[in-house]
């Protein structure tokens, strides 16, 4: 027996299968990665970019763009990017609970594959508009990921490690950032010749889930919960945790749902709790998801608080705000523009690393003790980094940017997309993580906007100490309202969310 064969063998506990391990990669890589990589693949060649933009103005109006107006281009691209995530958000909540979490992630390629042909191709045919249509596919694109990825690999995991699974997703993520920022050198793909061809790597990362996923089961909680196809839903799941494997404990009899323990009270749960298999005679069946659900359950509207408070709370961290600033702060140290440039790569390397070694800690801590944790650092980071600005201390500058990044890699990173999927029901997950995600987008494009505007008006020191604040305050109202979702089941978790 080969190694990989034993660690298998011994992985049966928690279920995992090399159909599992496939399902995931293929998730991560192609949903988490290609969003990273579309997020930071023009920052590189902006230069570059403008300058197309500019030439290809000339050609169709025969006059130039002023330099104002190139900004304003530039911004509407962005801003075309981010009310893409928002549309994206709705549309994958619709074809999630419609067509599935598997099949939803499949079309979605087609998204990613057109944008990012439109986009390569708009220097050949001198074709700018060709840029601001691919990057608003783009943007749908990664919105509907935001929804569907969460939802379906926190639906495949065992309890267990769903927690490292579902934060999987965000190390793809700044894993697709790193590759972008690296690969845009000048040196590589981002020069003046070059830097269409960056759009290739979306184009390949686009045939990843189509050839893979097909292969792969769907999610056993959408088949169960919103098709109503019991056989379907054992034959998924047992090809996810084995053959050997007992999955009663995971599928719910006719009349029931899945791991309730009558002798269990809920607000008296311990976050190391691993359930039984036992379940009430009768449990009432989950209604289909709609906005009255959100309005009539006490539980689900308790979750979308939840969630709103954790989403607000990522964006307002002030994390865009260290990523949009961190090149200029690099260069008033003392640092060369060139070098500067990659200074700001190694930090996002560091981001990675420190991504990677969250993941098991996810499901050993719990999510709320990195939360807190993280935000906590980050408040005290952010006040660091404005002491640094008002004080000329461009070494501690320095240091605190990268101590910020690394505090948001210990929780605030992952968390908030983990701890949504968790809260909502199985019938309410794709509509509940639609609205979430598009709080996300929303609060990321006001931050976005706002940032610049803020630095000029208000100076450094004092946005960074705003942010630092908004750490703190957010922090107590996670401590207060957000429960701990490690080893629970979505009924404990809905029993929780009614009792609060």
């Amino acid at each position: 027996m080969t190694d990989a064969e034993i660690l298998l063998q011994n992985n049966t506990s928690v279920g995992i299968t090399w159909i599992f391990i496939l399902t995931v990669f293929a998730t991560v890589i192609g949903s988490g990665f290609s969003m990273g990589f579309s997020i930071s693949v023009f920052n590189q060649p902006s230069v570059y970019i403008k300058r197309f933009i500019n030439s290809s103005y000339i050609d169709e109006y025969g006059h130039e763009l002023s330099d104002h107006l190139l900004i304003d281009y530039w911004s509407l691209i962005n801003l075309l990017y981010c009310f893409g995530g928002l549309s994206g958000c709705f549309l994958g909540g619709q074809l999630c609970a419609l067509i599935g979490r598997r099949d939803s992630l499949i079309l979605n390629n087609a998204l990613i594959a057109i944008g990012g042909f439109l986009m390569m191709s708009s220097k050949f045919v001198d074709i700018w508009q060709f840029i601001l249509i691919g990057r608003f596919l783009n943007g749908v694109f990664c919105g509907y990921l935001t929804v569907v990825s969460p939802v379906y690999l926190a639906e495949i995991s065992p309890a267990k490690i769903r927690g490292g699974v579902v934060s999987l997703f965000q190390l793809s993520i700044v894993l697709g950032l790193f590759l972008a920022e690296v690969v845009g050198f000048n040196w590589i793909l981002g020069s003046e010749k070059n830097w269409p061809w960056l759009n290739v790597i979306s184009l390949i990362l686009a045939f990843i889930q189509p050839i893979i996923l097909p292969f792969c089961p769907k999610s056993p909680t959408y088949l169960l919960v919103i098709e109503k196809d019991r056989s379907a839903a054992i034959d998924a799941l047992q090809r996810l945790r084995g053959d050997n494997y007992d999955i009663s404990g995971e599928i719910p009899t006719a009349t029931s749902k899945v791991d309730y323990d009558l002798n269990i009270d809920p607000g008296n749960m311990d976050e190391d709790y691993i359930p039984s298999s036992v379940a009430p005679p009768t449990m009432p069946e989950e209604p289909k998801p709609s906005l009255r659900t959100f309005i009539s359950e006490r539980a689900t509207r308790r979750a979308f608080l939840c969630a709103f408070v954790l989403m607000a709370a990522q964006q307002l961290t002030g994390i865009n705000a260290v990523n949009y600033y961190s090149t200029s702060i690099f260069i008033d140290s003392g640092v060369s523009h060139g070098n500067a440039i990659y200074y700001t790569v190694l930090t996002s390397l560091f981001q990675v690393i420190l991504t990677f070694f969250v993941i098991p800690c996810v499901d050993r801590f719990g999510r709320k003790v990195l939360q807190l944790s993280g935000m906590l650092f980050m408040g005290f980071v952010a006040y660091t980094l404005a002491f640094s600005f008002y004080t000329h201390l461009h070494i501690l500058s320095v240091f605190s940017v990268v101590l910020f990044v690394s505090a948001f890699s210990m929780g605030p990173g992952a968390v908030p997309w983990l701890v949504s999927a968790e809260l909502f029901s199985d019938a309410s997950r794709s509509v509940g993580m639609s609205m979430a995600a598009s709080l996300n987008w929303i609060f990321n494009g006001l931050v976005g906007l706002t940032t610049p505007i803020l630095i000029s008006n208000l100076h450094p020191p004092f946005v960074f100490a705003m942010f630092a604040s908004f750490n703190l305050i957010f922090a107590v109202f996670i401590a207060i309202l957000v429960p701990e979702t490690k080893n629970k089941t979505t009924d404990q978790i809905q029993l929780i969310l009614q009792s609060q």
